[in-house]
């Protein structure tokens, strides 16, 4: 009988071929990745694979201790594989969701973007992508995603060109192989960033070649998914930095 974290890593394993099969996969993912920016790829893997709704994501303790919320009874935790120590092991979260408040339960304010903050992202984007406002902050964030998408190619050309073989780019000379990987790519950040404005991330993108990805499931490889940008620079970082709501949701999904 196979263990429980046999079965995860299976499960891992088929969610992450199965992003790519259609279109709302894709868009389902990274609806839930730009939700949960703080977790590596391979736990926004599974933390879709098990609840695709979840918005906000931590352990048992940090729940219990730092938010002094209580982790209703009969929730089941969001299993993620832990490949941090010298053996792998299961770890599991519980969405807010999940939990109730206390008289003394620290607010937790997911950060959203409203109306009043426009101007300020707009001007943190300009500020740290060179991407001057445009006639709505929408076509900005098009104009950033089609940056992003250039300079990861640029940075990963080599990695992309190397796991070409079986999908529909394998015999595109290098040329085509770009501009179908940057088209593709810019279309993904941009839906992402409709659901999360500051979630800049460049990762998630060689999925949708043929559901591999750069270095691999395991993430061994030179280059990996989860490379991000500091969060100081993210759009809105400055909204609600000092915020005490703001820093206790900063534990949470952030152990």
């Amino acid at each position: 009988m196979a263990s429980k974290l046999q079965e995860y890593r299976r499960m891992s394993e088929e969610a992450q071929r199965q992003l790519t099969g259609s279109l709302e996969r894709w868009q389902s993912f990274l609806a839930t990745a730009s939700r949960l920016y703080k977790y590596p790829y391979h736990e926004q893997v599974m933390i879709h694979a098990q609840r695709p709704d979840a918005t906000a994501c931590a352990e048992f303790d940090v729940w219990n201790n730092t938010m002094r919320r209580y982790v209703r009874r009969g929730s089941k935790g969001i299993a993620l594989i832990d490949t941090s120590g010298d053996r792998e092991r299961l770890r599991y979260v519980f969405d807010v969701s999940d939990t109730g408040t206390r008289p003394n339960s620290r607010s937790l304010n997911l950060w959203e973007l409203r109306e009043e903050h426009i101007p300020t992202v707009s001007s943190m984007l300009e500020k740290n992508y060179g991407v001057p406002a445009g006639e709505s902050l929408a076509a900005q964030l098009e104009d950033v995603a089609s940056q992003l998408a250039r300079e990861y190619w640029e940075d990963n050309r080599r990695d992309i060109l190397g796991i070409l073989e079986d999908s529909f780019l394998e015999e595109y000379d290098e040329f085509n192989v770009g501009v179908a990987f940057r088209n593709a790519a810019e279309v993904s950040i941009s839906y992402e960033l409709g659901f999360a404005t500051f979630y800049l991330n460049r990762t998630n993108r060689s999925g949708i070649i043929k559901g591999g990805v750069i270095g691999g499931k395991e993430q061994t490889g030179k280059w990996t998914l989860d490379v991000r940008f500091n969060r100081e620079a993210f759009p809105g970082a400055g909204i609600q930095a000092d915020d005490p709501a703001y820093q206790a949701e900063e534990a949470v999904g952030n152990e």
